[in-house]
């Protein structure tokens, strides 16, 4: 039950901001930097365009799988990550939904909901805007989910100790799509990341049939 509710309120919240922000999208120019980079400037060789800002998977059902974050750093994994770190409550409801788990987590107050019953007594590694860099290190974790924007230096610090990391961002309801698959290539778990995707799919669609054919102007 809780699960259905976590995705019923994404679903929800997403698709609000859609209808806010829909006409801004629609008069986007193309040509304006908005496709993903890698490290030298250009596309990802060999990675599907899951997102056009925030993640970028290999394509295919088993390992090895290559995930590019928003900041275009890239990491392969030859097999499923046993220690991961999310140090932000952002990634950690989709990181347990997929059958993932984290090895610790941080003091944050509020914000996306979490598996609280599930991380009550992981060591905690600091605040989510400041966590504690080598309390992440003692822990010895193979993948550090790290919150682009808020963690973005810490997300650095872990890549020069040699720390996999990688910075997500989930802004809009197709961020939020390609995470749940990204997160189902590295956990090996890309059925269950369909059954969720299909579900919010079907409940995105629930709201928008109820919506008037006329689009309504908006001013904030």
């Amino acid at each position: 039950m809780k699960k259905v509710k976590y995705l019923k309120i994404i679903t929800k919240l997403v698709v609000l901001s859609m209808l806010l922000v829909g006409c801004n999208q629609n008069s986007a120019k193309p040509g304006m930097g908005n496709e993903p980079k890698g490290m030298n400037g250009s596309k990802p060789n060999g990675m599907s365009e899951m997102s056009k800002s925030s993640i970028t998977v290999s394509e295919g059902k088993d390992y090895p799988v290559t995930v590019t974050d928003k900041l275009g750093n890239s990491i392969t994994f030859e097999n499923k990550p046993e220690k991961i770190a999310a140090v932000s409550g952002t990634f950690l409801g989709l990181l347990y939904d997929l059958g993932g788990e984290s090895i610790c987590t941080t003091d944050y107050s509020g914000g996306a909901p979490v598996p609280v019953a599930k991380i009550k007594d992981l060591p905690v590694v600091g605040a989510v805007y400041n966590p504690d860099l080598e309390s992440i290190i003692g822990l010895s974790p193979n993948l550090v989910m790290a919150q682009f924007g808020l963690q973005n230096r810490l997300a650095k610090s872990l890549k020069e100790s040699k720390i996999p990391t990688l910075t997500l961002h989930m802004r809009t309801y197709t961020d939020v799509l390609d995470h749940i698959k990204a997160f189902g290539r590295i956990l090996n778990t890309n059925e269950k990341a369909t059954e969720i995707v299909t579900k919010m799919e079907q409940d995105k669609k629930n709201i928008t049939d109820k919506l008037p054919d006329e689009g309504k102007k908006v001013v904030i």
